[in-house]
């Protein structure tokens, strides 16, 4: 009786922040599998897919790694939303990414002059004809944010973000010793074949 108590007992327990299994519920542990091994498939095809597709350097990579990142996403998601104890684990290096991410969105952003100014100061000299200095009468208007190339930074942000619910998934994936010896090794193969 007593060991049927503890086990009441711990599943009434709330979740422990940064706990590494999600445990599935007892009606849909198949789904659950399923949705696991969805999601290292999709490691496996971002690892060996994206890299012949020339890196993602061209429109077909670029696609690859938009759509399996967000295909291993929604399949990590799914789960956890199958799961009775869902858990997050945290990771420095997010914050990393979401600086990264803050940094992207800023050179996006339309600036008031003074501040455009301020951050990047050569932007006056480089497109003097949409400089607030310049006539009035020009048909260019003002330039208002950091980027240059504003649609090259709009696909650069779509990669990184890309990039980053990659890296959050691995993260969340990878659960022991025997995960990341997976990975390696299909890191290791992947480099070799490519």
């Amino acid at each position: 009786m007593a060991a049927g108590a503890d086990i009441n007992a711990r599943d009434a327990m709330p979740p422990r922040l940064g706990a590494r299994e999600a445990e599935p519920l007892p009606a849909r542990p198949q789904l659950a599998a399923l949705l696991l091994r969805a999601v290292d498939a999709g490691l496996v095809a971002a690892l060996f897919l994206v890299p012949l597709c020339i890196g993602g350097r061209v429109a077909l990579g670029q696609f690859a790694l938009v759509a399996l990142s967000l295909w291993i996403a929604l399949c990590w998601c799914l789960r956890q939303g199958l799961s009775s104890r869902a858990a997050w684990v945290r990771s420095p290096a997010a914050l990393l990414l979401v600086a990264a991410l803050l940094l992207v969105a800023l050179q996006l952003a339309p600036l008031p002059a003074p501040i455009l100014h301020a951050l990047s100061p050569q932007v006056r000299e480089t497109l003097p004809l949409w400089s607030p200095d310049a006539d009035s009468g020009s048909p260019l208007g003002v330039w208002s944010t950091l980027s240059l190339t504003p649609s090259a930074t709009r696909d650069t942000f779509v990669l990184l973000l890309a990039f980053v619910l990659l890296f959050l998934v691995t993260v969340q994936r990878i659960q022991g010793v025997e995960d990341v010896e997976r990975l390696i090794r299909w890191i290791a193969v992947s480099t070799v074949a490519t």
